[in-house]
């Protein structure tokens, strides 16, 4: 695991890196070309042994994702995972995922014991749409703030 600065986890842990969704900005995708994890960051790949690390006696807030999107995670991916979280009760676990319309259609077996054991997740795209709304309501007023000074001067 490694720590982290993001200020609502204590670590990251990431047994799956790549995303197949491709966003512009996408801060993974970067850190992935200047370390070189993986050769094609559009094609997720599964690091089973990094779920070992969850072993660790001491409670940690744990970010699963930072280095793709759980709607990539293929069946098994996200069966070993939930079971190496479930023998490790002491952590919390976060997961994102921007494509939570995907998940939410998936006929896949462990992401509807997911969705049942873990609510969080929609909790999380909920605050994170949440904190986008509040961006894009802050971004509009500086807009409208900015065209009425133009206007008056």
């Amino acid at each position: 695991m490694n720590k982290t600065k993001i200020e609502w986890c204590d670590v990251t842990l990431n047994p799956v890196v790549g995303c197949t969704y491709g966003c512009q900005y996408c801060y993974a995708r970067k850190m992935n070309k200047r370390f070189n994890w993986v050769d094609n960051f559009s094609k997720p790949q599964f690091f089973p042994e990094r779920l070992k690390q969850l072993d660790q006696k001491k409670p940690q807030v744990i970010f699963m994702n930072s280095m793709s999107d759980i709607a990539d995670w293929q069946e098994e991916w996200l069966k070993a995972t939930l079971d190496a979280m479930e023998r490790n009760p002491q952590h919390q676990y976060m997961f994102l995922t921007k494509r939570i319309h995907d998940i939410s259609r998936s006929t896949n077996k462990e992401v509807e014991r997911l969705k049942a054991e873990f609510e969080a997740l929609k909790i999380a795209y909920k605050l994170l749409n949440d904190e986008i709304a509040k961006g894009k309501t802050a971004i509009q007023e500086n807009v409208n703030v900015s065209k009425t000074a133009n206007a008056n001067t």
